[in-house]
């Protein structure tokens, strides 16, 4: 079946590329209708109100291309190019240059998600010299925040990695370009690059990928928003092509910058070590680990010591919802739903989720044991996919980490392995032999 999936892929692709193109498009336009049409949220609807447009253009564009004469290969790179970059500016570039004008302007949340100014206030206190994880006062079991905002703004939901996003907000430069968004596009559009130079995936599947973290709803409506998750998926993304290269300790300092950003990045960064091999068929878990401790220990362990109840409650307690605060994660799925019918079970079904989701995961690693970078990205996007379901504080655009995961295994699934691991399994039974004197032919 997979294999008659990816056949059929492949001749679509060469068949076909600008009805492709002009399909995702008009996709993307319908999407972008919906959250005009559906959102409650100021920034939501502006994203689409700008974005609509553009994308309409260029699924028109990409069907009536699709069906005249067929040009050249260069020319018909050059027009799919020319589409993409006018996409690019117009659903990406120019919402995310509007929000952030007027944030600079006017401030708050109307033009920005809560998720922008919690990296700003967190990155401004350690700017200062103080912790960016603010812990409740005594007697308090939760935060507490000044008249007229909401308690969730004073939680820090991220790792200390974050900060880095948000610290030149609290320089002099102008504020409209050191909004955290602007940098988030930038280490995204980086990281997206450089796994797109290293991966030897197809061009079709190269051009996919890139649509995926750039122009479509996935990322651009999230980057004109909010866009706190983009950075962590793009070392996520490259933190994969490095092990499909089979470049143990460079996956293991790319996806360690992952964690040390946001808790979302360690289920790739644990399920990663079965794909942790080197050129040689030799499994790295050693170099891999170490090396991802070299990123994570000097980031996260001096503030999770140094307030050990702040840093539980900001980034365990608050995300899971048991801090006693409301979070604006409140997307209607299954697990929501769940706990707001029976709120005094959220504690306990939190922790039989995670309870039951870690042996389910167990036993499927000890059945289907994944050794490529491909396999360990189709389940680590698979059981994303049922935590974000089941989570009792979930939105829908967390959606955007199983949708990329999967979306790259099909990617990486397509490229040569660097490593037979039958011949070098071959190859080491036979430096054994040799060694023990014995001829093999």
């Amino acid at each position: 079946m997979q294999a008659w999936l990816a056949t059929w892929r492949e001749r679509v692709y060469r068949w076909h590329p600008e009805a492709i193109d002009g399909s995702i498009y008009f996709a993307a336009a319908v999407f972008a209708a919906l959250t005009y049409v559906i959102s409650a949220h100021g920034d939501y609807r502006q994203w689409a109100e700008i974005a609509l447009g553009f994308y309409l253009g260029a699924a028109l564009i990409s069907v009536v291309h699709s069906r005249r004469a067929r040009p050249s290969p260069g020319r018909l790179r050059g027009m799919r190019l020319a589409v993409f970059a006018t996409v690019a500016l117009g659903a990406a570039v120019a919402p995310l240059a509007t929000a952030v004008i007027l944030q600079a302007k006017q401030g708050g949340t109307v033009h920005a998600q809560p998720e922008v100014t919690v990296v700003e206030a967190a990155a401004h206190r350690l700017y200062v010299g103080k912790d960016p994880y603010l812990g409740p006062p005594p007697g308090h079991r939760a935060l507490t925040a000044p008249a007229g905002t909401p308690a969730y703004e004073e939680y820090f939901p991220y790792l200390p990695g974050m900060v880095a996003f948000g610290v030149a907000h609290s320089t002099s430069a102008p504020q409209a370009l050191t909004d955290p968004r602007v940098l988030f596009i930038t280490a995204v559009l980086f990281m997206a690059l450089l796994a797109l130079l290293f991966s030897a995936a197809r061009g079709e599947s190269r051009i996919r990928a890139l649509q995926l973290l750039t122009v479509l709803p996935t990322a651009a409506l999230p980057l004109a928003t909010g866009g706190d998750d983009l950075p962590v998926i793009g070392f996520m993304v490259l933190g994969l092509v490095f092990l499909q290269r089979r470049w143990p300790v460079a996956a293991g300092l790319v996806l360690g910058a992952g964690a040390s950003l946001k808790f979302t990045a360690w289920p790739l960064l644990v399920l990663a070590v079965f794909a942790a091999w080197d050129k040689s068929g030799r499994w790295a878990i050693g170099r891999y680990a170490a090396a991802a401790a070299a990123v994570i220990v000097p980031t996260v362990v001096p503030f999770a010591i140094e307030n050990p109840l702040a840093f539980i409650d900001n980034v365990v307690r608050f995300p899971l919802g048991l801090a006693g605060v409301g979070s604006p994660a409140r997307s209607p799925l299954p697990g929501h739903w769940f706990v707001t019918a029976f709120p005094s079970l959220r504690g306990m079904f939190t922790v039989v989720v995670l309870v039951a989701g870690t042996v389910i995961l167990g036993q499927y690693l000890l059945r289907h044991t994944p050794r490529r970078a491909s396999e360990v990205a189709a389940i680590c996007g698979w059981m994303m996919a049922l935590g974000i379901a089941l989570a009792p504080a979930t939105r829908f655009g967390y959606f955007i980490y199983p949708v990329t995961l999967l979306t790259w295994s099909l990617v990486l699934r397509s490229e040569p392995s660097s490593v037979n691991f039958g011949d070098a399994a071959r190859l080491r039974s036979s430096r054994v032999a040799s060694q023990s004197g014995v001829v093999i032919s």
